[in-house]
C-alpha cells in the first residue's frame, strides 16, 4: 500500500490552542482563536481565517496564531501567504511544539509545490526539534522516492525525444539531398534546352571537288562515246535477227 505524505491538515486536524501562553494574552485573542478553530473544523475556511486575523490584530506576536492562520492559507491554496505565516510562527515560537509544526508545515507545502531542496531543508530543521519524528522521516523518504522516479521518467523522455529528434533530422537531411538532386537535374535540363535553342539551323555545305573543268569535259566525253558504242551494238544485233524476203 502506497504511503501518503503526512500533513497536519490531513492528520488529526491539529490546531494550536493558546492555553498556557501566559497572562499577557488578551481574552479576546483566545476567544477569536477558539472561534477560528471551530469554523475551520466545520469547513468554513474563510470565516476561520478572518477570526485568526482578528486575534492577531490584538496579539500579533503569538506563534500559535500564525500557525493556525497558515493552515487556512494552505487550505485556500494560497501557498506564498501560508509560507509567510509559518515563517512568522517560527520567528515567534515560544515552545518546541510551535517550532516543529511551523517547520514541518513549510516542508509539506514546498514538497507539494515540487520545491524538493527547500522541502528537504525544512524537514531537516524539523528533525532538529524532534529527531524521532516518524512523520518527518516518512515524508523525507517519499519525497526522495518521488524525485528519483521523476528523474528516471525525465531521462526516458529525454532519450525518446533525442531519438525522435535524430530520426527527424535524418529524414530531413534525406529530403534535402533528394531536393538538391532534383534541382540539379532540372537545372541541367534547362541548360540543355537553352543550348539547343541557341544553335543555328543546319545548312548543308556546297560540295567543292578537286576536278578541273577540263577533267569534267573529258569524263563527259568518254561517257558519250560509251553510250554511242552501246547503241551501235544494239542496232546491229537487231538487223541480224530481221528476216530477208518472204518466208513462203
Amino acid at each position: 500500500m502506497k504511503r501518503q505524505i503526512y500533513s497536519f491538515l490531513a492528520l488529526s486536524f491539529l490546531m494550536l490552542g493558546l492555553t498556557g501562553c501566559g497572562a499577557e494574552v488578551d481574552p479576546r485573542t483566545i476567544w477569536y482563536d477558539r472561534l477560528g478553530a471551530k469554523e475551520l473544523q466545520k469547513g468554513s475556511v474563510s470565516d476561520s481565517q478572518r477570526s485568526f486575523l482578528e486575534a492577531l490584530k490584538i496579539n500579533p506576536f503569538i506563534g500559535e496564531l500564525h500557525v493556525n492562520l497558515g493552515l487556512t492559507y494552505q487550505a485556500l491554496k494560497q501557498g506564498d501567504a501560508a509560507i509567510e505565516s509559518y515563517q512568522s510562527a517560527e520567528r515567534w515560537a515560544r515552545n518546541k511544539n510551535v517550532l516543529f509544526i511551523s517547520r514541518f508545515d513549510q516542508g509539506v507545502l514546498r514538497g507539494e509545490n515540487k520545491q524538493v531542496d527547500l522541502a528537504l531543508d525544512d524537514y531537516q530543521r524539523a528533525l532538529e526539534v524532534r529527531p524521532d519524528s516518524k512523520e518527518v522521516k516518512t515524508n523525507i523518504e517519499l519525497l526522495m522516492q518521488s524525485q528519483s522516479g521523476q528523474g528516471k521518467g525525465e531521462s526516458k523522455d529525454q532519450d525518446k525525444k533525442g531519438k525522435e529528434g535524430q530520426d527527424q533530422k535524418k529524414n530531413q537531411d534525406q529530403k534535402n539531398q533528394d531536393q538538391q538532386k532534383k534541382d540539379k537535374q532540372d537545372q541541367q535540363d534547362q541548360d540543355q534546352k537553352k543550348q539547343y535553342s541557341q544553335d543555328k539551323p543546319y545548312k548543308p555545305r556546297e560540295f567543292k571537288g578537286d576536278l578541273s573543268e577540263q577533267d569534267v569535259k573529258k569524263i563527259l566525253g568518254e561517257l558519250k562515246q560509251q553510250e554511242q558504242k552501246i547503241r551501235s551494238q544494239f542496232y546491229r544485233g537487231d538487223a541480224k535477227e530481221k528476216p530477208h524476203g518472204k518466208d513462203w
